[in-house]
């Protein structure tokens, strides 16, 4: 049930008519009875945590051996996943999208927001939330040798020479790059005017932030409100609106490219497993939107 608070949207800085959502745990912490209470703004229509979780580390404890990014897996991929992959990344014509069609999966969704953007393997990248370094690991696969990630709970055990590039601070990085990615991990972040701001210092000239999170503004929100599963409590931390994305990352120095919708597909099986549980579809099948931004001169 939405309560109707005075409450300060820490984005947009209105303070009219928010709500306040009272989200249940997230379902990597099937045992915990705990809900959490989130702002939604009357104005900008994001979602934020109402009070930051001072004991957040203790619910990352649980996340790091059930979170598919953080999960020990091997990183060996067949030579077609990896053709089609490059294919998708070199090339954005009616074939390029069926292969990102095809392998649009979890994972392979982080490869197929690269459609068409043909970016040179000598270009420098980092991933910002790199996890176990899967996503790292198919670039330096794919003949990207210049490639970074951060992650505050990093656990990967990944190639040497990609390891020894990963970093715990997002900002102590000094360093500037041609691509910045946030695959579904700027939601776990807090402050979304500093994180544009940093972004703009480390991202070099015409540098371009690909960004991808859950989509609020989707109808699957609108209909579900705090039982809409990317809420992901206490976790997601924060699910800004497009407009509001817009405007920020705006203000830091970024233009808006495009903004792109995609739906995580699920397995058959997991599909089954969910409709023999009687739960609905929209509640795994839920809509998340990429921004493509490149850094103003």
């Amino acid at each position: 049930m939405a309560e109707i608070k005075k409450c300060k949207c820490l984005l947009c800085g209105n303070c009219v008519k928010n709500e306040i959502l009272a989200c249940k745990a997230s379902i990597l912490l099937s045992d915990n009875p705990e809900f959490f209470e989130y702002l939604y703004c009357s104005v900008c229509g994001s979602l934020i945590i109402h009070q930051f979780p001072v004991n957040l580390d203790y619910y990352y404890d649980f996340y790091k051996d059930l979170y598919p990014s953080l999960k020990q897996t091997s990183h060996k991929q067949f030579r077609i996943i990896l053709y089609l992959k490059k294919y998708i990344i070199s090339h954005a014509n009616a074939l390029a999208k069926i292969f990102a069609s095809f392998l649009s999966s979890f994972h392979g969704q982080a490869i197929t927001a690269m459609l068409g953007l043909k970016i040179p393997t000598c270009a420098k990248i980092l991933d910002v939330g790199c996890g176990a370094g899967h996503f790292l690991c198919t670039l330096f696969d794919l003949g990207y040798k210049d490639v970074f990630g951060v992650d505050r709970y990093f656990s990967g055990d990944i190639k040497n020479y990609i390891k020894k590039n990963i970093h715990e601070d997002f900002y102590s990085i000094q360093e500037s790059y041609d691509y910045i990615f946030f695959n579904h991990s700027l939601e776990h972040m807090w402050d979304l005017h500093k994180i544009a701001n940093h972004c703009y210092k480390i991202a070099n000239k015409f540098g371009q932030l690909i960004i991808r999170i859950p989509n609020i503004d989707s109808q699957v929100f609108s209909a579900l409100r705090e039982k809409w599963t990317p809420i992901h409590a206490p976790y997601h931390l924060m699910l800004p609106s497009q407009s509001i994305m817009k405007d920020i990352f705006h203000k830091a120095g970024f233009k808006l490219i495009r903004i792109k919708e995609e739906e995580y597909h699920i397995s058959f099986y997991r599909r089954w497993k969910f409709l023999i549980k009687k739960k609905a579809c929209s509640e795994v099948i839920s809509p998340h939107v990429v921004f493509y931004f490149v850094r103003a001169i």
